[in-house]
């Protein structure tokens, strides 16, 4: 069994929250991009869902439909 000395501890702490807090600087920078991309497409009339919301949906279902056709 290690015993981890204070030092070693804090050590891996920081680093434990360098990483956490790099993850959210990528989710961040995703979800701006996403937000970014959005206001970039044209206007949507009310009650309609823009493409770039169902594309993803759309692709799966092309891709699961090609799949199944495949002997």
């Amino acid at each position: 069994m290690s015993q981890d000395t204070p030092e070693t501890w804090k050590d891996k702490k920081r680093k434990e929250l360098i990483s956490e807090q790099m993850e959210m600087a990528y989710e961040l920078a995703r979800i701006s991009i996403s937000i970014k991309d959005l206001r970039a497409e044209p206007a949507v009339p009310e009650g309609s869902i823009p493409l770039s919301m169902i594309e993803p949906l759309i692709n799966e279902t092309v891709d699961r439909i090609l799949r199944l056709s495949k002997p």
